[in-house]
């Protein structure tokens, strides 16, 4: 059952807002960028590899029991990163749905192309030698956010920018469940990618530390520029309250 208040259509108790041109244009673009990422995680076309020389990180040592373990059971690693994968794109596409919808300014849009914009200049620059007990690559595993091609440009792990600035704006549009679950899959993810040796602990921190001031900034200047309007409406309610 479903019903019109306002522009707006109740759904299951969720107050969903009418599909203005702009929330159409919205979704427009969060999906030709959804279907570029799939592209991208699925072929490694901007992934490059190549023989370098290698740094050491000590977070690889302290963790060389995990990595051992997940090496050695396949199916368990396999199984941790599918699950993880599905939490992490879900919860992406969740904050893109959610600012089309109930945002009424473009902060979170352009900080998350900015962080494209860095990580595709970064990577330019920056290439580490694969370590002898890698083991993030998974030829058949699909992800829209996380890349498991092979590749030595791992600085830095964009992935975790964008869930990173998605739990921020989640937080300013009043969602501040999703932001500590944005939180925390940022850590698990991060903890996951240093044990499969798919990054090391610089390229989890950097993306980390640059969403979130770069989300700062950002918002400083659409606020300033853009106006301060942050949410449409109040967005969860349950049907039998509003009777």
């Amino acid at each position: 059952m479903s019903e019109e208040e306002e522009g707006h259509t109740t759904i299951l108790g969720i107050r969903i807002p009418e599909l203005t041109l702009e929330r159409k244009i919205r979704l427009i673009i969060i999906t030709i960028g959804l279907i570029g990422l799939i592209i991208n995680t699925t072929t490694g076309f901007s992934l490059p590899i190549y023989d370098v020389e290698c740094v050491e990180d000590l977070t690889f040592n302290a963790t060389s029991k995990i990595n051992n373990f997940l090496r050695n059971h396949s199916k368990f690693s396999i199984f941790i990163k599918s699950f993880f994968s599905v939490l992490f794109d879900s919860y992406l596409i969740y904050a893109f749905i959610y600012w089309s919808l109930y945002s009424k300014n473009l902060r979170f849009l352009i900080t998350i192309f900015l962080n494209i914009i860095i990580y595709q200049i970064l990577k330019q620059f920056w290439e580490i030698k694969l370590p002898d007990d890698y083991f993030w690559s998974e030829k058949h595993l699909f992800s829209i956010f996380i890349n498991y091609n092979q590749t030595n440009k791992t600085f830095y792990a964009c992935e975790l920018a964008l869930i990173i600035v998605a739990a921020l704006e989640l937080k300013r549009l009043g969602n501040n469940i999703f932001f500590w679950i944005g939180f925390s899959l940022y850590i698990i993810e991060s903890f996951l990618m240093i044990c499969f040796r798919g990054h090391f602990l610089i390229d989890v921190f950097t993306p980390g530390f640059l969403g979130h001031y770069l989300f700062i900034i950002v918002e400083y200047f659409v606020q300033k520029f853009l106006g301060n309007d942050n949410i449409d409406i109040n967005h969860i309610k349950i049907s039998s309250s509003q009777k």
